[in-house]
């Protein structure tokens, strides 16, 4: 007489954890610089294969354990040969890095309007040397970039990065230069700014131009952002994502500060002498202010992290900094 098991025993599959170590393997050597951008990117364009690979494996029934060993064994090295050899076959069009540089000169300018499309690279904006030029940017990117100016004494420039499909998984040049936007702004023109951000560091040298606004839509990245103190005051939107984000205002500056949190930590540098309101409130973190702030609102008996402080010369001042934080993930610090 044979019993059977009370908790019969079924085989695990060894096919995920075997693609998962192989496309891992694949990303750490695209990482350490032994694969190329190209060939992360052949990688990325394979996802439908894992998924008929994975289909075909899981719809032969597990008593034909052969086939689906084969199956499995066939697909894998069939996504690892293609990622290795798909860009010497031009499979990986569009792929390799390239370098531009785009200008245009001042020609009577007495204001711009520019925006920035980004989809993966690190960023710099900061004030042009050349009086003549009006906008100047040496970038190195993957895709298609387009290049658009509009208008005489008012000013459209509009540089923009198309995202291809490859570009919404592989960020393998953030970080080491390999991608990068170096982007000058005249410093005498009045200029309104709008940065779309994709994945990357953003470092924004703003203090020394004539800034009339700013609209930053983070994606996934770190910003440094310095605004200036411009005898107009004006208005800076930062739409948050995922990193951190750090800002130094400049002496004498007056504006409105509307951050609409992500996820990461902001610290805020502020002017010793400067009049200054918050109006803050968190997801998940605190806020943190000066000593001497006073906390004229918020929760019950002002209790909590959400609330409105001003700083002592808030009132009668004419120069004002008005900062609204609607947070998300990380700590706020007015310094």
């Amino acid at each position: 007489m044979t019993t059977q098991p009370l908790h019969p025993t079924r085989e695990r599959s060894f096919f995920l954890p075997a693609l998962l170590i192989a496309i891992g393997g694949l990303w750490l050597l695209g990482n350490v610089g032994i694969l190329s951008i190209a060939n992360l990117a052949m990688l990325a364009r394979l996802w439908p294969l894992i998924l008929i690979v994975l289909g075909a494996y899981i719809l032969v029934k597990p008593r034909y354990e052969g086939i689906r060993s084969l199956i499995a064994l066939g697909g894998i090295g069939l996504i690892v040969v293609l990622t290795l050899v798909g860009p010497a076959l031009g499979w990986s069009r569009g792929a390799e890095a390239v370098a531009e540089t785009y200008t245009e000169a001042i020609n009577g300018a007495e204001a711009v309007t520019v925006r920035l499309d980004l989809a993966a690279a690190d960023t710099t904006v900061s004030p042009l040397t050349d009086s003549n030029e009006l906008f100047a940017a040496d970038i190195r990117y993957i895709g298609e970039v387009t290049f658009d100016v509009q208008g005489g004494a008012n000013r459209q420039i509009h540089l923009r990065n198309e995202a291809n499909n490859f570009q919404l998984f592989d960020i393998t040049g953030i970080g080491d230069g390999s991608l990068r936007w170096d982007v000058g702004l005249n410093a005498a023109v009045p200029v309104n700014l709008t940065i779309n951000g994709g994945a990357g560091s953003s470092a924004l040298h703003l203090m020394d131009l004539n800034l009339t606004g700013l609209d930053y839509n983070m994606g996934a990245g770190s910003l440094d952002l310095e605004l200036p103190g411009t005898e107009s005051p004006y208005r800076v939107d930062l739409n948050g994502g995922a990193g951190s984000i750090n800002i130094t205002i400049e002496e004498g500056a007056a504006l409105t500060l509307d951050i609409d949190g992500g996820a990461g930590s902001l610290d805020l540098d502020v002017p010793d002498d400067a009049a200054v309101r918050i109006n803050g409130k968190t997801g998940v973190g605190s806020i943190n202010v000066p000593a001497g702030y006073e906390r004229i609102s918020g929760g019950d008996d002002f209790v909590g992290s959400d609330g409105v402080w001003v700083s002592p010369n808030w009132d009668g001042s004419d120069r004002q900094i008005d900062i609204i934080y609607n947070g998300g993930v990380g700590s706020v610090t007015i310094r």
